[in-house]
């Protein structure tokens, strides 16, 4: 494995081995800034929520891993510093959400916990393996993330993507933009009057909206790739578990709902029946479309801008094989 505290967590639990060689996989690929949540890696590996907080509580008594408290907004479910809250209530100050702005003084907030890599571990153990079988070579200039417009698509070296972001943030000038490198997922939507709306997608609910973006196909939302690959993983879960399958819901209703939640947070509902503005359903693409298949079919005058990390250029955000 890439870090020796999950060989050896896994020497000590060789029943969450396979659990404990995917999250190895999940961290090493991901900085000291990158924050984990239980409950989307559950959803991702489709295994149950305790045993991943089970594995990562175990990464802290190692030392590999810090646990980390937050408050969550209630109106986007961005993590907010708990300290940034205390400071705003010592200095009498509004407290507000950082990513829609809500005012959040004298609400009570939901404390939530994830995790992180411990600062202490070098960024080296990020970058280079535990065990190398060759020969080290220097690194050759990498694609960060690339984006997908209404125009074209473009690469991007981690450089561009920053000034990318910076010059979303402070001109919002697309009507539809999704965020899929920083770990919450960021979203936003203009209406018509040019109000912003924000939000934050899940691991999945990025997925499946990327693949219909990118494919620009007609599809029912559990003939995704994405949905394919999440229903695998859980139901490899269930026979590892002797055939029980727990909260694990698998099949088109799921994905459905995964594709009507992505859809909400990142279109228009243009009202009075007329549907959504990008993402078309049923008779609003052919008049013998079923009621359940999708596209997205964005209207001439939308600007959009997607932005997927690197990796997904060769592989699908929720691979699932086994290394």
């Amino acid at each position: 494995m890439f870090f020796p505290e999950c060989e050896r967590l896994a020497s000590r639990h060789p029943d969450l081995k396979d659990i404990i060689i995917r999250i190895d996989e999940l961290l090493s690929s991901c900085g000291h800034s990158s924050v984990f949540n239980p409950d989307d890696i559950a959803s991702l590996f489709g295994e149950r929520e305790s045993r991943i907080r089970g594995v990562f509580e175990g990464l802290v008594k190692t030392g590999l891993v810090q646990e980390v408290k937050y408050l969550e907004c209630p109106e986007c479910e961005t993590l907010l510093e708990i300290a940034s809250r205390e400071k705003a209530i010592e200095k009498e100050e509004d407290f507000e959400c950082t990513q829609c702005q809500k005012d959040l003084s004298g609400l009570a907030l939901t404390e939530t916990t994830r995790y992180r890599l411990n600062p202490a571990i070098k960024n080296v153990r990020i970058s280079q393996p535990v065990q190398q079988s060759a020969p080290k070579t220097e690194p050759s200039p990498k694609i960060y993330s690339y984006v997908i417009t209404e125009n074209d698509r473009q690469d991007l070296t981690q450089e561009l993507y920053k000034n990318f972001i910076g010059d979303v943030e402070k001109n919002h000038s697309y009507d539809m933009f999704i965020d899929g490198v920083r770990d919450n997922r960021p979203c936003y939507k203009k209406d018509k009057n040019g109000k912003i709306k924000k939000s934050n997608l899940t691991i999945i609910g990025f997925a499946i909206t990327r693949e219909y973006i990118e494919t620009g196909k007609a599809m029912l939302p559990g003939a995704t790739e994405s949905i394919k690959q999440y229903n695998k993983a859980a139901k490899e879960a269930k026979e590892a578990r002797g055939g029980r399958l727990d909260k694990e819901k698998i099949g088109d209703g799921t994905a459905l709902d995964y594709l009507e939640d992505a859809r909400r947070k990142v279109d228009i509902n243009l009202g009075q029946g007329k549907g959504f503005r990008a993402f078309k359903r049923g008779k609003e693409i052919s008049i013998s479309t079923a009621s359940d298949i999708f596209q997205f079919k964005p209207p001439p005058d939308l600007k959009y801008a997607l932005i997927c990390p690197a990796e997904s250029l060769s592989s699908t955000p929720l691979a699932t094989d086994k290394k």
